[in-house]
């Protein structure tokens, strides 16, 4: 969905002025994943992620739930103490796994996994859009959690550039899931977990390009849209425009 998007939009960005036709760009395909179980498709998504990274400075996952980003993570790994995540998302995504792995747990599984909960940091996480239980549970796993009123209080700016630096102090390599219901609902008809009062697509884009100009960041996840519940596009054109702000911050790497 947000591929068909791009066609929407141009190469330039302003403020800081960039050109994205400097991003040199090779599309890897899709895995064939989509009816496979996310304990199926760990191995797959990671070990494709690893390859891709081999030869990359960073790496984009496009499309499917939030089950996405714990082999995604562990595609930067393998070594999990030298990997950070952050997320921008409505949930902790911190659901018990004894049932098995869906899009409301990959958080926890990773912290089960061996991911610290200190190389963690949530950003735009809503009031009355997660249990009590799982809350206090990534809390107590050592995940730093930060709301998105916030986010609102300080300026979206200030709190990525904080917690990218903080986990780049701590491991070498920073996964960064973006999931789409991190948006206020007004923003987002194609995430079923958008809410009202969540973060505005412009301070969706500035993250993106602020996680994209820093040289700790190995992978991006754009997850969480639905295309059925997306009949004037947009949400994918929100997406689009995430995807080209990430890639002007991974060209400015280079000046």
């Amino acid at each position: 969905a947000a591929g068909g998007a791009l066609d929407r939009f141009t190469a330039a960005a302003l403020d800081p002025p960039a050109d994205i036709r400097a991003v040199a760009v090779a599309d890897h395909g899709d895995l064939t994943v989509a009816d496979a179980r996310p304990e199926e498709a760990l191995e797959p998504v990671a070990s494709a992620i690893g390859r891709a990274l081999a030869d990359a400075d960073v790496v984009v996952v496009l499309g499917g739930d939030n089950s996405v980003t714990r082999p995604g993570v562990r595609g930067v790994g393998p070594d999990l103490d030298a990997v950070a995540l952050l997320t921008l998302d409505a949930h902790v995504d911190f659901r018990a796994t004894d049932r098995g792995m869906t899009n409301g747990n990959p958080v926890r599984a990773l912290v089960e996994d061996g991911l610290p909960g200190r190389n963690i940091v949530q950003v735009g996480i809503q009031s009355f859009a997660n249990s009590p239980t799982y809350l206090a549970d990534a809390g107590a796993a050592g995940v730093g959690i930060v709301g998105v009123e916030r986010v609102r209080d300080r300026g979206i700016d200030a709190v990525i550039g904080e917690a990218l630096d903080t986990l780049a102090a701590r491991a070498g390599a920073v996964y960064v899931d973006l999931d789409l219901d991190v948006l206020d609902a007004a923003f987002a008809p194609a995430c079923p977990g958008a809410r009202p009062g969540g973060l505005a697509p412009w301070d969706l884009r500035r993250a993106a390009r602020r996680c994209g100009a820093h040289p700790a960041v190995r992978a991006l996840d754009l997850v969480e849209i639905d295309p059925e519940r997306d009949p004037a596009g947009a949400t994918s054109l929100v997406a689009a425009s995430c995807l080209l702000e990430f890639a002007a911050g991974v060209a400015a790497r280079s000046g």
